[in-house]
Protein backbone atom coordinates (compact mmCIF):
# COMPACT_ATOMS: atom_id res chain seq x y z
CA UNK A 1 0.00 0.00 0.00
CA UNK A 2 1.15 3.54 -1.05
CA UNK A 3 1.95 5.84 1.94
CA UNK A 4 2.18 9.46 1.16
CA UNK A 5 3.57 11.76 3.79
CA UNK A 6 4.96 15.57 3.94
CA UNK A 7 8.11 16.73 3.85
CA UNK A 8 7.42 19.99 6.15
CA UNK A 9 11.73 21.07 5.60
CA UNK A 10 10.57 21.42 1.60
CA UNK A 11 6.90 22.13 2.06
CA UNK A 12 6.79 19.00 -0.66
CA UNK A 13 4.46 16.09 -0.57
CA UNK A 14 6.51 12.46 -0.89
CA UNK A 15 5.08 8.63 -1.41
CA UNK A 16 6.90 5.92 -0.62
CA UNK A 17 9.97 7.40 -0.18
CA UNK A 18 10.18 9.81 -3.11
CA UNK A 19 9.24 13.68 -3.85
CA UNK A 20 5.65 13.95 -5.96
CA UNK A 21 5.37 16.86 -8.31
CA UNK A 22 3.21 19.79 -6.74
CA UNK A 23 0.63 19.42 -8.65
CA UNK A 24 0.30 23.27 -9.74
CA UNK A 25 -0.21 24.33 -13.48
CA UNK A 26 2.33 23.84 -16.12
CA UNK A 27 4.41 27.11 -17.16
CA UNK A 28 2.52 28.72 -19.49
CA UNK A 29 -0.98 27.38 -18.97
CA UNK A 30 -3.79 30.01 -19.38
CA UNK A 31 -5.81 30.08 -16.22
CA UNK A 32 -9.51 29.51 -17.03
CA UNK A 33 -12.65 31.82 -16.34
CA UNK A 34 -13.42 33.05 -12.82
CA UNK A 35 -11.67 34.09 -9.62
CA UNK A 36 -8.97 37.04 -10.66
CA UNK A 37 -6.34 35.29 -12.28
CA UNK A 38 -8.93 34.65 -15.07
CA UNK A 39 -7.17 34.69 -18.68
CA UNK A 40 -3.57 34.97 -17.31
CA UNK A 41 -0.86 32.71 -18.56
CA UNK A 42 0.52 30.97 -15.35
CA UNK A 43 4.04 31.30 -15.15
CA UNK A 44 5.05 28.13 -13.39
CA UNK A 45 6.39 28.01 -9.44
CA UNK A 46 9.54 27.01 -7.99
CA UNK A 47 8.30 24.00 -5.81
CA UNK A 48 10.72 21.39 -4.30
CA UNK A 49 8.37 18.60 -5.48
CA UNK A 50 8.63 19.68 -8.95
CA UNK A 51 12.03 20.64 -8.93
CA UNK A 52 12.90 17.00 -7.71
CA UNK A 53 9.86 15.15 -8.29
CA UNK A 54 10.70 10.96 -8.31
CA UNK A 55 14.19 11.59 -6.00
CA UNK A 56 14.60 10.01 -3.59
CA UNK A 57 13.69 11.31 0.43
CA UNK A 58 17.30 11.49 2.01
CA UNK A 59 17.85 9.17 4.85
CA UNK A 60 17.48 12.70 7.42
CA UNK A 61 14.24 13.92 5.88
CA UNK A 62 12.98 10.44 5.94
CA UNK A 63 13.57 10.50 10.22
CA UNK A 64 12.47 13.71 10.37
CA UNK A 65 9.04 12.75 9.29
CA UNK A 66 8.90 9.53 10.91
CA UNK A 67 9.56 11.57 14.09
CA UNK A 68 6.36 14.14 12.98
CA UNK A 69 4.24 10.77 12.43
CA UNK A 70 5.48 9.28 15.91
CA UNK A 71 4.82 12.55 17.90
CA UNK A 72 1.47 12.95 16.01
CA UNK A 73 0.46 9.41 16.91
CA UNK A 74 1.82 9.56 20.39
CA UNK A 75 -0.22 13.24 21.27
CA UNK A 76 -3.81 11.85 21.08
CA UNK A 77 -4.92 12.59 23.89
CA UNK A 78 -1.83 10.91 25.54
CA UNK A 79 -2.83 7.43 24.53
CA UNK A 80 0.69 6.01 22.70
CA UNK A 81 -0.31 3.45 19.64
CA UNK A 82 2.27 1.26 18.79
CA UNK A 83 3.13 1.45 15.25
CA UNK A 84 3.59 -0.67 12.15
CA UNK A 85 7.11 -2.81 12.82
CA UNK A 86 7.80 -1.20 16.04
CA UNK A 87 7.61 -3.47 19.91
Amino acid sequence: MSKQVFDYTHQAWTQDGAYLDCGHYQAGTILGPGGLNSGKVFQGCDCYGRAHEGEAVSAEILAEMDERERSVITSNNGVRYVLEGEA
